[in-house]
């Protein structure tokens, strides 16, 4: 506060001038950078002529102010002379924005008077080298409610251009600039008119630029110095009076000067992070290194020497990470100085699981006696062997999926598949099958007669397809078997139908491939119990599974 109110001071006893028009402008244009939220600007301006008869009418100070909202609009406030005080209000308002092009319009000269300019309200001819300015009964516009629409756009970190067209002021009205506006056909002028805006701003260091402009009214040149908070600006108006002398003595160029406090948020100085990362035993690693919770492009290593390098980055505590394949990811805790390079290195150690176990027991489907077989692992290469008692253990994996490859002599190569869990074992039976075997589906029911399935069957039926899906090189034949109740052929038929709703039912529900499957109604034919009896006649009434010969 203290060092705002001392630079107050030193402007209100500043010899101010007042070609400039510091609202989100160049010299006498705007162009479309506006100020930043709450942002803002105050100053005094003024300016007075070079040439032997020029006359400005009791030199005045005047008084400029503007401020930012939403980094969307600058509203401004300008008090034009003590003596013939006037003020007018005015805005530019920022629409399109990037990096390197911005677009703005806005409406100067919002006042209680048609004519306001820097000797207050009334026509602004009223400075005595403006009479001259045009010839003949040709008119200015007036100069209340002087639109625009400009552009600006960054050629490089140099040079800054902006282009535009603008009413009112921004409307020449002499002999050379009136073709530079619209008003360029008619005899007398107009109103309406629209001028070009066009402004040229060479930054020749950090804190002084170099500046042209003009409109369809004049030409200006100066510079501007920037210690901040303080703006200085120095340029000659009407420039164009060294190009077309000899248009009167009293056509003068004027000399203008401003001096503002601006007050913006300054951006913090940015800071460097960089590091390496590398493994236990000190070897560099290709790894990912980026920022938690921000948007902040990863990175990678060097592939050779493990280094990595963030430019550009915000003052601020953060959490990085680094993650290479097969190693266990590292985060940190930073803070990014303000220009200085901050070191981070990581040391990844190898990757730790969590493991599960396999543990079972190998079988003949028929008969329940243990086998003794070769297992293989097959997304590891891992392998193992049951003993004697068909008893096997696989260890130290993943958690996972697998599915186990089962041989043995005489015995079709079988696929299970199984659930590996962290610190749990997964009990696997494994139920070898040969060619030429019978399996008997024991439980499976139709209705009386039919050869509708029953619900309770289906289970039964999901494990046989279970055996046709670990043993995808076999084919089987379904046989379907009655007891000796009804007639001979009646029971061929029904056979025959029972037998094909259950090849049916394994093509539909576990699409199993239609070709490894043949249905055969084989009667009452085949019995392997007595048919005097109720017992043994329900055990006739089955259906069994033939693993099928090449």
């Amino acid at each position: 506060m203290k060092k705002f109110l001392i630079t107050l001071l030193v402007v209100s006893l500043f010899p101010a001038f007042a070609e400039f028009n510091r609202t989100s402008g160049l010299i006498d244009i705007p162009e479309a950078r506006i100020l930043p939220h709450l942002g803002y600007r105050i100053g005094l301006n003024s300016t007075f002529g070079l040439g032997s008869d020029s006359v400005v009418e009791g030199l005045e100070g005047n008084f400029h102010s503007a401020i930012g909202f939403a980094d969307k609009f600058e509203v401004y406030l300008d008090i034009y002379t003590i003596s013939n005080f006037t003020g007018a209000i005015g805005f530019c308002h920022n629409f399109l924005k990037n990096d390197k092009f911005a677009l703005s319009w806005g409406i100067h000269q919002i006042s209680y008077a048609l004519d306001v300019s820097e000797i207050g309200h009334g026509d602004s001819t009223g400075w005595h080298d403006d009479l001259m300015y045009y010839e003949g009964d040709y008119e200015k516009a007036f100069e209340l409610g002087s639109a625009f629409l400009v552009s600006t756009y960054c050629l490089n970190k140099f040079v800054d251009v902006s282009l535009g067209i603008g009413r009112g002021r921004y409307v020449g009205y002499g002999t050379h600039s009136k073709y530079f506006n619209s008003n360029f056909y008619h005899d007398k002028g107009g109103d309406w008119a629209v001028g070009l805006i066009a402004g040229l701003d060479l930054k020749l260091t950090k804190n002084i630029s170099f500046m042209i402009e003009g409109d369809g009214r004049d030409v200006n040149l100066g510079f501007m110095c920037r210690y901040k908070p303080i703006e200085i600006g120095l340029a000659i108006s009407k420039f164009e009076y060294f190009i077309w002398r000899g248009q009167g003595d009293s056509y003068q160029p004027r000399l203008a000067l401003s001096i503002s406090y601006v007050k913006t948020e300054e951006k913090p100085k940015l800071g460097t992070l960089a590091g390496t990362v590398f493994d236990q035993d000190g070897n560099s690693l290709i790894a990912k290194v980026g920022f938690l919770n921000e948007i902040i492009p990863e990175t990678m290593t060097d592939p050779e020497l493990g280094d990595y390098k963030f430019t550009n980055i915000k003052p601020g505590i953060y959490d990085i990470y680094a993650q290479a394949a097969g190693y266990e990811w590292s985060q940190k805790e930073i803070e990014i100085v303000p220009g200085k390079v901050v070191f981070c290195d990581f040391k990844l150690e190898k990757e730790k699981f969590e493991t599960g176990d396999i543990v079972g027991k190998v079988v003949d489907l028929q008969t329940n006696e243990p086998l003794v077989v070769k297992l293989l692992v097959i997304e590891t290469d891992k392998t193992a062997e049951s003993d004697t008692n068909g008893n096997f253990e696989i260890i130290d994996l993943v958690p996972n999926i697998y599915d186990i490859k089962a041989e043995a002599l005489g015995y079709e190569t079988g696929y299970y598949s199984v659930v590996v869990k962290e610190n749990e074992k997964a009990n696997l039976l494994i139920k070898m099958v040969k060619r030429g075997m019978v399996i008997t589906l024991k439980g499976i029911k139709f209705d009386l007669n039919k050869a509708t399935l029953k619900p309770e069957s289906y289970p039964i039926l999901d494990d046989a397809a279970a055996i046709l899906t670990n043993h995808p090189e076999i084919s089987v034949e379904i046989q379907g078997h009655t007891c000796s109740l009804g007639s001979d052929a009646y029971n061929l038929k029904l056979s025959d139908m029972r037998a094909n709703s259950v090849r049916n039912y394994l093509i539909m529900k576990h699409m199993i491939e239609p070709y490894r499957l043949s249905a055969r109604g084989c009667g009452e034919i085949q019995p392997i119990a007595d048919n005097k009896t109720e017992e043994g006649r329900k055990k006739n009434r089955r259906v069994d599974f033939l693993i099928l010969e090449e």
